[in-house]
């Protein structure tokens, strides 16, 4: 059933570099799917008797595995993370049951009651990623949430993770220092005001007053 109430899932990030997925489907829903899961580091392979363009292009390419046919029993073996994205019910069914049985990751896309994982909407700023879900509620409300997110958090907020996460590792690794100083640091990487810092004043204004807090500390 689609009813929205608890036990709710488990919000996770999962790492599926390298690992096989599966997109059963060839149409503008799993071509962003495909996209995602490419971006993610996947290896992919879509089972679509009619692709789209782009999905033909990204075979082409090398970008991923496609065969051209409808789905056949036994193609999610193997696979660790498998999208049902048919415009057939019945299909999304039959993959679904395949997969859960054998204990994979399965999403039929807008079936939430064939789900054993739901798809968040994501913010992306590069390695920062913001996802909502509404746990398969609604998923219109949490794209509405999303481009809300996209306001507060522009593209600066990529460069500015990324170098948060060069200043944490300079942190760590300063013999120097005394575990007061750097945690105060490592704790201020984490307020607005760092953010703000940087944004208005850059990258060496923000090293320069860690360095003052780890060694004023």
């Amino acid at each position: 059933n689609d009813r929205c109430e608890a036990p709710y899932p488990l919000p996770v990030f999962l790492r599926i570099a390298g690992k096989r997925a599966i997109v059963v489907g060839g149409g503008a829903v799993a071509q962003r799917k495909v996209r995602d899961l490419i971006e993610a580091g996947a290896s992919v392979t879509v089972i679509a008797e009619e692709p789209c363009d782009d999905i033909a292009r990204l075979s082409e390419n090398g970008a991923i595995e496609l065969i051209a046919r409808r789905y056949r029993p036994g193609d999610t073996a193997e696979a660790f993370i498998v999208f049902a994205a048919t415009d057939d019910t019945a299909v999304n069914g039959q993959v679904f049951k395949e997969a859960d049985e054998a204990g994979i990751l399965v999403n039929a896309v807008d079936q939430p009651s064939i789900c054993n994982f739901f798809s968040a909407a994501v913010v992306k700023r590069g390695p920062l990623r913001i996802a909502v879900s509404t746990s398969g509620c609604c998923p219109a409300l949490a794209k509405v949430i999303r481009r809300e997110l996209e306001a507060s958090y522009p593209e600066i907020w990529t460069a500015f993770t990324e170098a948060a996460g060069e200043w944490r590792r300079m942190i760590l690794a300063m013999e120097d220092a005394g575990e007061t100083g750097r945690r105060a640091a490592l704790d201020k990487l984490g307020e607005r005001e760092t953010f703000i810092l940087f944004r208005d004043y850059g990258k060496d204004r923000v090293w320069d007053e860690l360095k003052r807090i780890i060694f004023s500390s």
